[in-house]
């Protein structure tokens, strides 16, 4: 951590007594110190000029420690809000744009994507290769309840498939998903995907039934990563839906097919809907969005097209870019398209138009009418414009300013340190609703109207609801429509102020980015994306020695032992792959890393124990005593199993008279047996608990 400078350390008495007692030393002359000669007085001047310095030095205001945040690497954490699933049962099949805006009383949450939603949806679900194994009917799948359905059977292979039945036939060329809820209560956890990872663990293709026979889906984007965690799958189809019979079933169907590959833990269905929508609390008052597709016709006449919930029912604007700099349109024809989902405009091309690069499309909804216009520039410095707002999302904020008739798009800034006199940039402080422009030195001043690109509010940490509490659609979409949250919101951050800023760092700079020591590689491999890491150990030199003839000083050792049972007998290349991958950024240069499995040792446990005979359920407490002790050494490498704690722990058991016998039996390379009947396993081994014999008696 950089060290703390402090400048105001001295008083005014201290700094003048200082500078008298020096006099003697520098102008022996000088030989009166009396408040009244003017050259005392001349230092009681000085030392309070340099009294005021000093204090006015050691004053860092809120401008001051931004740069220190930005010379650590860093910056003040924004505002992030919160996110939440909803159910959506409407009367009849209806598209709901992106941004379609819901509510849990005064709070408003919004679509993220455009959503197809159904009447009737999944009427039942299956998987199987040759025959089916395992059936879901509408009953189940409409009961409320966790399904916990293997969604390609309790060992997926190549081939395996998972059938989804529907009621009709989805629309072709149009966007639709499907919500998959997966358990996760596992004892280790699988970190979570942001991206798709580097190496999935399996192949996959969605599929739809045609008169030509199955035929891939069109537009495939998963936010499932391959059915690891709860999302979105979403899909287009090219052409229509047959019905007809998969496996003795009748119906509409889809199917996600295996190609190759093998998981880690086997994938288990707790829910799956086709009205399941993700939103996030987030009132979208003013949208910008580009459009690079558009009709032209011979005649000038420009089509194109909006397809957000803003451009359909708010007030739009739109403008013509050419060369960098946007035209805005006089006369504008709107038609909305309710069924489809969409809404087109159409205009024709000003005189003089040659090129049309893009169409810039500004809507505006409620009270981001009144807010289009932020205001006029003087071309004076230090502008400062206020929105009289302090939940504005940072992220969403944008703007423009007119010059000679036409608007320029202008760039956001953390600050003006990097701007030149000529660079049109502005900063937004999102806490206090306040735009700041440069001062012609760092940023141009704007000299004309300004008005806002786009704009949301956010309530941070304070937009999270509990579980059905999102009841209520906007009001213009009519008809019944259900609609609920079954859990609660999740996420969301308030804005970080100064002090949890510098804070945050101080506790970041503590853990170094690169991995340095043993641990941290430990610590990296257990967060990589996508794994369900049980636990990892760098092996020391001189426990690699052990293990292998040879040995590489440049390189770490890592044994590796993944949580799924089925990756007990090697470890995963998915999982090689990923690892290494995700280490590659934080690995020292010049430092190679090998990952291992772990060697499984295996223990036979044989025990004469004599119980109370008053006792209930003496012999599983007996059992749940050794299958325990087993487990709490399952995760540790290189352990010792040690004879007298096994032995105590059940001899200790308040329903054991006495232990008459106990043995251990090893199966495995490279273990020792101590003199006390004791057992280490070698560094890169863990034990495993595979007999337990017992004789009971009772006493």
């Amino acid at each position: 951590m950089i060290p703390e400078i402090v400048f105001d350390t001295e008083e005014f008495d201290s700094i003048f007594e200082e500078a008298r007692g020096r006099i003697a030393g520098l102008y022996p002359e000088w030989t009166d110190y009396n408040y009244h000669d003017p050259g005392i007085t001349m230092l009681e001047l000085f030392s309070w000029l340099k009294e005021g310095q000093q204090f006015y030095m050691d004053q860092t205001g809120e401008e001051q420690k931004e740069k220190f945040l930005k010379l650590l690497g860093t910056k003040r954490l924004r505002k992030e809000p919160a996110s939440a699933c909803i159910l959506v049962e409407p009367e009849e099949d209806m598209i709901l744009p992106k941004g379609t805006r819901f509510y849990a009383d005064s709070i408003c949450y919004e679509t993220t994507e455009s959503n197809y939603v159904m009447k009737e949806s999944i009427t039942k679900c299956f998987y199987g290769n040759t025959k089916v194994q395992a059936f879901l009917d509408k009953r189940q799948l409409c009961s409320g309840h966790s399904l916990r359905f293997p969604l390609f059977g309790n060992a997926p292979k190549p081939g395996d498939a998972f059938y989804i039945g529907l009621e009709s036939a989805l629309p072709e060329q149009t966007e639709l998903s499907i919500y998959f809820k997966f358990f996760t209560d596992y004892e280790v956890k699988r970190n979570p995907l942001e991206k798709e990872m580097p190496v999935p663990f399996v192949q996959y293709v969605m599929e739809y039934l045609t008169d030509a026979g199955w035929k891939e889906v069109a537009s495939k984007r998963d936010e499932t990563f391959g059915f690891l965690q709860d999302g979105q799958f979403f899909f287009q189809l090219a052409t229509s839906m047959k019905e007809g019979t998969v496996l003795g079933e009748e119906g509409y169907f889809l199917r996600i097919r295996i190609l190759d590959g093998c998981y880690d833990s086997p994938p288990l269905l707790e829910s799956i809907s086709t009205n399941m929508l993700r939103v996030q609390q987030i009132e979208q008052l003013i949208e910008h969005c580009v459009i690079k597709d558009y009709e032209k016709q011979e005649d000038g006449t420009v089509t194109c097209r909006g397809t957000t919930f803003l451009s359909m029912f708010g007030e739009t604007d739109l403008y013509i870019e050419e060369q960098g700099t946007l035209k805005e349109l006089s006369v504008v024809k709107k038609y909305i398209n309710s069924k489809k989902g969409f809404c087109s405009f159409s205009f024709q091309l000003p005189k003089g138009t040659e090129t049309l690069d893009r169409i810039h499309m500004v809507s505006s909804f409620g009270e981001g009418k009144r807010m289009r216009v932020l205001g006029n520039g003087n071309e004076y410095p230090d502008q400062i414009y206020s929105l009289s707002d302090e939940n504005g999302l940072y992220e969403a904020f944008s703007i423009m300013a007119e010059a000679e008739g036409q608007y320029e798009i202008w760039e956001k800034v953390e600050d003006f340190s990097d701007s030149a006199p000529e660079d049109k940039h502005f900063t937004f402080d999102s806490r206090e609703g306040k735009v700041r422009f440069g001062n012609g030195y760092h940023g141009l001043p704007p000299d004309g109207e300004i008005r806002i690109l786009s704009y949301a509010r956010c309530l941070g940490v304070m937009g999270k609801v509990k579980d059905n509490q999102i009841r209520h659609i906007s009001q213009e979409f009519e008809g019944d429509i259900f609609i609920t949250n079954p859990v609660s919101s999740w996420g969301g951050q308030s804005e970080e102020t100064l002090e949890q800023s510098f804070l945050r760092v101080r506790r970041e700079m503590e853990h170094p980015i690169t991995a340095v020591s043993y641990k941290d590689y430990e610590a990296y491999i257990k967060r990589t994306p996508g794994l369900m890491i049980a636990s990892c150990k760098a092996l020391l030199p001189q426990e690699v020695k052990e293990i292998f003839p040879y040995y590489d000083e440049s390189a770490i050792t890592v044994v590796v032992k993944p949580y799924a049972k089925e990756a007990k007998k090697k470890l995963l290349e998915a999982y090689r792959k990923n690892i290494i991958a995700y280490l590659e950024p934080f690995r020292m240069a010049g430092t190679s890393v090998y990952l291992i499995r772990p060697e499984y040792v295996q223990f036979e446990v044989y025990a004469e124990v004599a119980l109370k005979s008053h006792y209930v359920e003496g012999e599983e407490k007996v059992k749940e005593t050794v299958e325990t002790f087993f487990y709490n050494l399952s995760r540790e490498f290189g352990c010792c199993v040690h004879y007298s704690r096994l032995y105590g722990a059940i001899d200790m058991l308040s329903c054991v008279r006495s232990l008459h016998a106990l043995s251990l039996e090893v199966k495995g390379t490279g273990v020792k047996h101590l003199p006390d009947g004791s057992v280490q396993v070698p560094p890169h081994a863990v034990v495993e608990l595979k007999l337990a014999d017992y004789q009971f008696t009772l006493e």
